[in-house]
């Protein structure tokens, strides 16, 4: 394991305790979860690294101040603050703010760590605020030991090589069973954790009793709508008794109700539940966005992906039940539907907006991506993209919003464009590229670190 020198100037040599704990981390989880080193698996194992460089610096001096690499960074400032992601330019929500995307920084391992950064920030001390998505959140902290077992627990034994932020939900409320209970303090603070940023911003709701004799029982299940889990869903540690069958009341012309199959190739098959062209129905606890008729086609082997500005297809918790076949009951006690549970090649879909794998009319937006390498030294590479000729300003300026250079200032046809920017005449220190069209307009952090 090599630790670099530092210029002397910006950076000392690169061997705080902090660093140290970081980088170290980093084989732990390649012999545990093993998490790729892109996209959000990357951002997780980068987070991970932040999360117990933190917790080892507590340990050993007796208190930890968030800032990663703030005793390297000779300014004081470091490159990375946990309780306040947003300063450095990093996310504190999913997809929010400051979220990187692009393949530069292998998918923003760097930046996208911010999002579970403020995570265990905020199951650590607490807190309360509005997230981008406009989410009002209130975090009850459990402190850094508990947290810190939490996280070391999801990440050795539930997250694997692919695992997402929807698996690092999932599995951290799992190791917050595992360590503390179904349904404890510290197993609420860690959903609630992951509503303040943005991976699970809903609470599953209880339903109702529709009275009357009989029984009825259903489990409340977690679905994580922005994206599908590559791990099975688990049932919330919940199950709830109804005293008789649930009518559930429907418009047979206007809202279609058809079964539907949610499958992973590793898990066992679960039969779910969706209605059609809803337009805000209300089933039960089930509500869903509005949708164009025919989005979700019933023919087996199309595969379709989802627009990444789409609208998510519903909130994230269903009232669902699990069964080989659902019964329906309409305003007529004598009248039955009974829906086959036909299993066919039909996935679970999060977003509104849905077109087949290959169709070229998918529409594309502008776009940046995050620098690469990055950190770098001395020349490191952005890539962007135009669906339109577009007037295009691209500069950089330094931490203390000073121009540094203006690297393009013209009109350009559509597609995807790369360039390179050669720092070698600068300072290592922290800089920002901001891109600016008619249309669009976004800035990235880079780190020079000579």
């Amino acid at each position: 394991m090599t630790y670099g020198d530092g210029d002397g100037v910006t950076f000392s040599p690169l061997v705080s305790i902090d660093v140290v704990g970081h980088e170290i981390t980093h084989g732990v989880t390649e012999h545990s979860a093993n998490l790729v080193y892109s996209y959000e698996s990357g951002a997780l194992n980068e987070s991970f690294s932040d999360i117990f460089g933190e917790a080892i610096e507590n340990y050993a001096a007796g208190s930890n101040d968030w800032l990663i690499g703030d005793d390297i960074d000779i300014s004081g400032n470091g490159i990375r603050n946990m309780s306040n992601p947003n300063e450095d330019g990093d996310p504190d929500t999913y997809k929010g703010t400051y979220w990187a995307t692009g393949s530069g920084d292998n998918g923003g391992v760097h930046t996208n760590s911010g999002v579970q950064n403020f995570w265990f920030y905020l199951l650590t001390n607490g807190g309360s605020g509005v997230n981008d998505n406009g989410f009002s959140y209130n975090v009850s902290g459990i402190g850094l030991t508990k947290a810190a077992a939490i996280a070391y627990r999801n990440l050795t034994v539930y997250l694997t090589t692919n695992s997402n932020y929807s698996d690092a939900y999932l599995g951290a409320l799992d190791a917050a069973t595992d360590l503390y209970g179904a349904g404890s303090a510290e197993y609420n603070s860690v959903s609630d954790a992951w509503d303040a940023v943005g991976v699970d911003d809903s609470n599953a709701g209880g339903g109702s009793n529709p009275g009357g004799g009989g029984g009825c029982l259903t489990s409340l299940y977690s679905f994580v709508s922005k994206q599908f889990s590559a791990i099975d869903l688990k049932p919330v540690p919940q199950t709830i008794s109804y005293a008789n069958k649930i009518t559930k009341q429907y418009d047979a012309e206007m809202n279609d109700v058809y079964s539907i199959l949610a499958h992973h190739p590793r898990i066992q098959k679960q039969l779910y539940e969706l209605i059609r062209d809803a337009r805000g129905f209300i089933n039960g606890d089930v509500r869903l966005n509005a949708l164009p008729e025919n989005t979700l086609d019933k023919a087996i082997d199309i595969v379709y992906r989802i627009r990444s500005e789409s609208k998510r297809l519903s909130t994230r918790n269903f009232l669902l039940t699990v069964a080989t076949t659902l019964e329906k009951t309409k305003n007529d006690a004598n009248y039955t539907r009974v829906l086959e549970s036909i299993f066919n090649d039909l996935s679970v879909m999060s977003d509104d907006h849905l077109s087949r794998v290959g169709d070229d009319n998918v529409a594309k937006t502008f776009s940046l991506s995050q620098n690469y390498p990055n950190p770098f030294n001395p020349s490191t590479t952005v890539s962007f993209y135009l669906p339109e000729e577009s007037h295009v300003s691209i500069k950089v300026f330094n931490a203390s919003g000073q121009l540094v250079e203006t690297l393009l200032d013209r009109q350009l046809p559509p597609g995807e464009k790369y360039l390179t920017w050669d720092a070698g005449q600068y300072a290592s220190g922290i800089y920002f590229l901001k891109m600016e069209t008619p249309k669009f307009s976004r800035a990235i952090k880079m780190i020079l670190m000579k």
